[in-house]
């Protein structure tokens, strides 16, 4: 089984752009290239893509290439053993598919023998097939709804094999049973949010109901499925149900993408003295309700959930927002059910109708709700609903009956008035957990490491801080087709200890102030691979990540200066392991800054063999809305503000993909359009949009007390001061040329080559760099960009930034 490879995932972008210009001769030239070159396994994984394509084709062109197409996939191994016949895009006849419950099992089978646990790359694009191929199979098959509960009950199997299976080899290789456990759930987590990706990135593209009802179906099917065969997963003397219960915040946000009915049966399937009671009379008649307000829906009105999170408070909540599309309006409907014991005051449900909820659900206790209408009109008491699925299916009614009531009230508001609302300030920037329903697939970053898939070496990946990097690099497979990949992390994650083995080993032997010993670097490897990875290491190289080097160099740095001792026990011998380390297997170290490594420079035998790689923000390609910047612009901005591609390429020109710039210039641009008073649901945004934005928000006078971008004012501001200078001297003339160009050449923020030189030559002196290296260092780390002989910023909303910014007095 092969993998589709970032640079095919490059090619099919540039090939819908080429579509999207009307380029149909380079269209039909790189679509026959990519079936043509790549692998007849991996031609299969993106067939049905390629055929959405090909239908935006003129006839004979479109015949054309189908034929190649057809001809490629009869070199796939599957089809010799199978047959899959697709509705033939040129006749609309339909054709009759054998088992797709044994073409799926074989998958699932060979993914398990071969593959386990590899979710970003062979469970993505696998799942990625089974989802598109269902979503063509639901038009053609009478018996889709009995072969999608065959399917479920295929997952189920899978589910409870690999878990079993991971379970038993990490207490076999002496992981403690708390690890073992910890590394079981976040392999769930991995597994039931891969599903919700894909139904997402599917959801942005629904036009009718017909198409909303089989996309939640799917996703319902795979992830029901999943957790009940994770619940009849055997941990040792724990079953699967009872680490369900224990550890339900990780999977109930899942939930709320499944259907009412299919949440309701998984829940029945719990033993009882592990059925959560309180989730089941809350969140299950929620689920319900919603189920039957959707079916409500028909032509191209619709209602899908967009997303769900859990308030961690006193007492938690568990919130779901669904999208509702009727005609010309688009609107959202939240429910909030808290699923753990009674309320007893009503500052909770207060809160929770703050927030625009439409119901509010909850077993309530003590004294009487409040006494403020508002509150009681939207509060449902679930404290008299007994554990059955008569009473549950009762209660949705009156579920369904509030939400019916709220959306009509909000539909009637909503038509006619302007909008209110900021919806990019939904984007959960700071909440890792409730980002992962956000996350866009990163090929750029999967294209970089399959580059370096055969290299050994030291090698450096910088950009900007808060680029996406650790994100990035973290979703990245444990394994590539020759490799083993393990993610550390200098930085503290206490909701993850695992990504931080490395960072407290070392702090342990800097703190006992004694000899490492001689294969002191490949234990704590061993240890992370154990402690991280799922799979069987073998004889596979190992690709080690590093993420905030920085902090190691620093803490070595520092630890060294004030004990030199140190230097000879514990830095240098390190630094030489990791050397020795490198010449079989691959060191990536991961940061902002392209020169932390260089310290002990009399003996550090590492500093000369590390090479720097530029770390890719999200890649973008004019008139496309499947590059990776389209999709997380379409995140940020959600259905509610729909814009042309033009829009996109004019944000992109300003942020150059940087994901956090993005998401905060698109809060300040939608205050902006609340201010000028802008239609709710009225036209789609394009570029004259964003020009007239720019000319009024993005002047140095108007940045300088923008309250939007206080991090960045604050982190340049730092880099610019005296002190940075000191301590950090290539991140003091980089940010001070990048003012200066924007000072200079504050139209087109750039400058020549000769320019650049003029400005970077008294600074390099502090970094004690050439110019010319300052610019190469700058350039790969994303701070600067050379095109045409120009030197320009490399993103150009941080030059605007640093232009507007004072330097920070230290």
């Amino acid at each position: 089984m092969v993998t589709v490879v970032g640079s095919t995932r490059q090619r099919i972008a540039e090939a819908s752009s080429l579509i999207e210009k009307n380029q149909m001769n380079l269209a039909t030239l790189t679509l026959n290239k990519i079936i043509d070159e790549i692998s007849s396994d991996a031609l299969q994984l993106v067939s049905l893509e390629l055929r959405d394509l090909i239908s935006r084709m003129l006839p004979k062109r479109r015949r054309d290439l189908l034929i190649n197409l057809e001809n490629g996939l009869k070199r796939n191994k599957f089809s010799s053993d199978i047959e899959l016949k697709i509705v033939d895009d040129l006749t609309n006849s339909p054709a009759v598919n054998v088992s797709r419950c044994q073409i799926y099992e074989e998958r699932l089978l060979e993914l398990r023998k071969r593959h386990i646990f590899q979710w970003g790359t062979f469970y993505r694009q696998n799942l990625t097939f089974m989802f598109d191929d269902l979503l063509v199979s639901s038009r053609l098959s009478e018996r889709w709804h009995v072969e999608l509960e065959s399917i479920s009950g295929v997952f189920s199997n899978h589910a409870r094999d690999i878990y079993g299976h991971g379970y038993r080899r990490s207490v076999e290789k002496g992981l403690s049973v708390d690890v073992a456990e910890t590394k079981a759930v976040n392999g769930l987590q991995h597994f039931i949010y891969l599903v919700i990706g894909l139904y997402l990135d599917r959801r942005d593209n629904i036009s009718c109901s017909r198409d909303a009802h089989q996309i939640w179906q799917i996703a319902s099917c795979f992830i029901v499925g999943i957790l009940r065969g994770y619940g009849n997963t055997s941990f040792g003397v724990e079953t699967g149900w009872a680490l369900l219960g224990r550890y339900s915040k990780i999977w109930l946000p899942a939930l709320g993408f499944t259907r009412g009915s299919d949440a309701l049966n998984l829940l029945n399937d719990f033993p009882i003295q592990d059925r959560m009671s309180d989730a089941y009379v809350t969140i299950i008649p929620a689920l319900l309700g919603i189920e039957k307000l959707a079916n409500h829906f028909h032509g191209s009105d619709f209602l899908l959930p967009r997303h769900c999170r859990l308030s961690i408070g006193s007492p938690p909540r568990w919130d779901i927002t669904v999208n509702v599309r009727e005609g010309e309006s688009i609107r959202d409907l939240l429910l909030s059910c808290f699923f753990e014991n009674k309320i007893v005051d009503s500052l909770s449900l207060s809160e929770a109708v703050s927030l625009r909820a439409s119901v509010v659900i909850g077993r309530l206790g003590g004294s009487s709700v409040a006494d403020d209408s508002v509150i009681s009109e939207k509060v449902l008491d679930a404290s008299d609903i007994d554990i059955s699925s008569e009473q549950v299916y009762d209660f949705s009614e009156m579920v369904l009956a509030k939400l019916e009531e709220q959306g009509l009230a909000d539909a009637a508001v909503e038509i006619t008035s302007s909008l209110k609302r900021n919806y990019a300030k939904d984007f959960p920037l700071e909440d890792p957990e409730f980002r992962r329903l956000f996350l866009v697939e990163r090929y750029s970053v999967k294209r970089l490491l399959e580059e370096m898939d055969d290299r050994t070496g030291v090698h450096l990946w910088c950009s900007v801080r808060r680029s996406g990097k650790t994100t990035a690099a973290g979703d990245l497979s444990e394994m590539t087709n020759r490799s083993i990949l393990v993610f550390q992390t200098m930085d503290h994650q206490p909701n993850h200890p695992e990504q931080n083995i490395f960072e407290r080993k070392v702090r342990e032997a800097l703190d006992n102030r004694k000899a490492i010993a001689g294969d002191f670097f490949q234990r704590v490897v061993d240890e992370c691979i154990l402690s991280n990875v799922s799979v069987e290491s073998g004889e596979k190289k190992i690709v080690f990540i590093l993420d905030e080097y920085e902090t190691l160099f620093g803490l070595i740095s520092a630890y060294t200066s004030e004990d030199t001792g140190l230097r000879y026990l514990v830095a240098q011998p390190l630094l030489s392991q990791m050397v020795a380390f490198s010449t079989k297997n691959l060191l990536i170290f991961m940061g902002q800054r392209p020169d932390a490594y260089l310290i002990l420079s009399s003996q550090n035998q590492l500093s000369p063999l590390v090479r720097q790689h530029n770390f890719p923000l999200f890649g973008h390609i004019g008139s496309t809305s499947i590059s990776e910047f389209s999709q997380l612009l379409r995140r940020v901005l959600t259905e509610r503000l729909q814009y042309k591609q033009d829009f996109a390429d004019a944000v992109y020109e300003e942020t150059s993909g940087h994901p956090y710039l993005t998401v905060n210039l698109m809060v300040d641009f939608c205050d902006w359009l609340i201010a000028s008073h802008a239609k709710e649901n009225h036209e789609e945004l394009d570029a004259t949009h964003f020009i007239a934005f720019s000319k009024d928000r993005l002047t140095p006078a108007a940045l300088r007390k923008s309250p939007y971008y206080s991090f960045f004012h604050g982190m340049l501001g730092e880099y610019l001061s005296e002190s940075s200078r000191k301590a950090e001297p290539w991140l003091y003339c980089i940010t001070s040329i990048l003012k200066e160009i924007s000072v200079r050449h504050p139209k087109v923020f750039g400058c020549s080559i000769a320019n650049f030189h003029v400005i970077a030559a008294p600074l390099g002196q502090i970094a004690q760099m050439p110019s010319d290296r300052l610019l190469t260092s700058a350039a790969m780390a994303n701070f600067l960009k050379i095109q045409g002989g120009q030197v320009f910023p490399g993103i150009r909303l941080m030059a605007r930034l640093a232009q507007s910014t004072t330097r920070k007095i230290n």
